[in-house]
């Protein structure tokens, strides 16, 4: 993939206002960015997709192409789209569709991550991934493995971790996803009652991709329960918070909001490591 290649402008990322919180030499990031707001012209996303005039790149080999994020957040903020037959809508994608875009993201070094559930507050109704090209701030928080050798990221939202080649680890996170999606009733029972769940209908979840792993992140909710009205996707479950609407919002913020936003939207680490023990 060639350098320069051209995308939306998410703002001088000079001038975006930027806060690091810490905690333990652990952190998550704030920006103040309301340029989000401006809505830049959508692709057409026609039919031939190859076709369209916005289309950055062509990734023939993994059957997926690169468009603008017509709401960047990040420099080189971009899409993955399917390249044929993409009309598929964010929650209706086949375990092939996650192989290619973890393929896709671990050989040209990007970060990608996919929220799924009806809309997802997308500028697309269908199948995406988005990239971009700066590390996930829990990429440096601790790993662990729990008895029944099961990984996850120690930070405030519950997730499992999965590593490894490519068959495996999709492999893996289709099991995990059947899983969840057959049974997440049950959780809402017990965990979810008391708290307002976001949608007691529709199994959502978040995917992290980054190398040759795959953060999965069962959701609670879309939007935090307090402190944010932004939703809480895929890059805030990465660590990196955008405010777009509130400047005193951003002003507000300090770790224990983004943590509590975390636990917010997710579920707790404990209950997932019972429901998927390999017991």
């Amino acid at each position: 993939m060639e350098e320069g290649f051209v995308t939306y402008d998410p703002g001088d990322p000079e001038k975006l206002e930027k806060a690091v919180f810490e905690k333990k030499g652990l952190k998550l990031t704030g920006l103040f960015n309301p340029k989000r707001l401006e809505r830049y012209g959508l692709a057409s996303l026609a039919d031939e997709i190859l076709d369209d005039p916005a289309l950055i790149f062509d990734f023939e080999e993994y059957g997926l192409a690169m468009l603008p994020n017509a709401k960047p957040i990040l420099p080189y903020h971009s899409l993955l789209f399917k390249r044929t037959n993409s009309n598929i809508p964010q929650n209706s994608f086949t375990i092939d569709d996650l192989k290619n875009a973890s393929a896709c993201i671990e050989k040209i070094g990007a970060r990608g991550f996919m929220n799924m559930m009806r809309g997802a507050a997308a500028s697309y109704d269908r199948w995406h991934c988005q990239l971009v090209f700066d590390r996930f701030p829990i990429e440096d928080y601790p790993v662990k493995i729990d008895k029944d050798q099961i990984g996850y990221i120690d930070y405030p939202a519950g997730n499992l971790l999965i590593t490894g080649n490519l068959e495996d680890r999709i492999n893996i996170l289709s099991e995990m996803i059947g899983e969840y999606r057959a049974n997440f009733t049950k959780w809402d029972m017990v965990v979810l009652k008391k708290d307002n769940a976001y949608n007691e209908k529709e199994a959502i979840f978040s995917l992290l991709m980054y190398e040759n792993k795959i953060l999965f992140v069962p959701r609670r909710r879309e939007v935090p329960e307090f402190d944010l009205s932004d939703a809480s996707g895929g890059l805030e479950l990465g660590g990196i918070f955008c405010c777009s609407t509130s400047k005193a919002e951003f002003e507000h913020l300090n770790y224990r909001v983004l943590e509590n936003a975390l636990k917010s939207v997710s579920y707790p680490q404990e209950l997932l490591l019972e429901k998927f023990s390999r017991k």
